[in-house]
């Protein structure tokens, strides 16, 4: 069986470069290459538990998050990944479907296993239940909710600029009646963008039309299409709608085939997340984008900083700002 002195020997580097590979540091991309070539011809087996007792360094990230159907997730997840396979680590990802009880056990889970750290997607505002991870000395950085009192770093898109660029967008072309699909009161990423939206209409001067405001779950495009139509028979004569969120904007798109409404000629419309669906729909949407791979990338590196120690700063706050993907779905009036 070979080991690591044989690999040392076929590569001819050091015994250090290679236990630097073994152990999940970097190291020169050349030698890097050279060392898993020679792994491959040696069939060599890393005893990854053995490793970790000795080093206390499992190689692995935890990810948790309540909604594998949700689209945000999973690209952020697999960029995530993509970004810590530079650095030899694996990724274990546990759905936890929102349910508290579960969500309690894939932390035990990770805590068991010694991951090194934890990606979050966080299914409520329970600083305590999250906070487990810093306890345990398992390093851990919150995607896209604020988590009041959370002991770790904390990454989101710039939520609130997001909504306030789409809002500014309409008016720029002519629109002051415009209504908006937000998520429910108390979720951080609903409140930041309504709060955007809120900032743009009192800029230009635009009264706030409470029945113009339509809140419901994320993840119902059925409730999305039922808040449409309530917001286009509201009485008042809508010439554009914001869907702050990927399933209200399929189900405001479902709302106007409906309604026999043409988008971009009767009712302008902006959606969110440049998801395959969007991208398919006739016209072309006008779209807020959410900087993925931006985004996954600083969770990657903080953590990454946090584990090896080379960053012990307070917990960090990033906002990432996102950008508006121009379609045909806005009218100018």
């Amino acid at each position: 069986m070979a080991n690591i002195h044989d690999i040392v020997r076929m590569t001819n580097l050091s015994l250090g470069t290679v236990s630097n590979y073994l152990n999940g540091k970097k190291i020169k991309e050349k030698n890097k290459k050279l060392i898993e070539e020679t792994i491959k011809e040696l069939d060599y087996k890393v005893n990854s538990f053995g490793r970790n007792l000795k080093t206390n360094h499992s190689g692995i990230i935890g990810i948790m998050v309540p909604n594998l159907d949700d689209p945000f997730a999973p690209k952020v997840i697999s960029s995530v990944e993509q970004y810590l396979r530079e650095y030899n680590f694996a990724v274990m990802i546990c759905d936890t479907m929102g349910d508290p009880d579960i969500e309690k056990r894939v932390i035990d889970f990770f805590i068991e296993r010694r991951v090194e750290g934890v990606v979050i997607f966080p299914a409520e505002n329970d600083s305590d239940r999250y906070n487990c991870f810093e306890n345990a000395g398992i390093h851990s950085v919150c995607i896209d909710m604020k988590v009041d009192g959370f002991k770790g770093d904390f990454i989101a898109v710039d939520n609130r600029r997001m909504a306030r660029e789409a809002t500014e967008y309409l008016i720029l072309h002519g629109h002051r009646n415009i209504g908006i699909l937000c998520g429910p009161r108390g979720i951080y990423s609903a409140d930041e963008r309504l709060k955007g939206y809120l900032d743009a209409l009192a800029a230009a001067d635009i009264p706030v039309r409470e029945e113009y405001i339509k809140r419901g779950f994320y993840t119902e495009e059925r409730i999305a299409a039922t808040l449409t139509e309530e917001i286009l028979n509201c009485g008042e004569k809508i010439t554009a709608i914001f869907a702050s969120n990927y399933f209200f904007t399929i189900g405001a798109t479902s709302a106007f085939n409906t309604l026999k409404t043409r988008i971009g000629e009767q009712v302008s419309l902006v959606g969110f997340d440049n998801d395959l669906a969007t991208q398919v729909i006739i016209p072309k949407l006008t779209i807020v984008e959410q900087p993925i791979k931006e985004m996954s990338a600083s969770a990657g590196e903080i953590l990454i900083s946090r584990i090896k120690k080379e960053n012990t700063d307070p917990p960090i706050e990033k906002l990432v700002a996102g950008k508006i993907i121009e379609g045909e779905s806005v009218a100018t009036i």
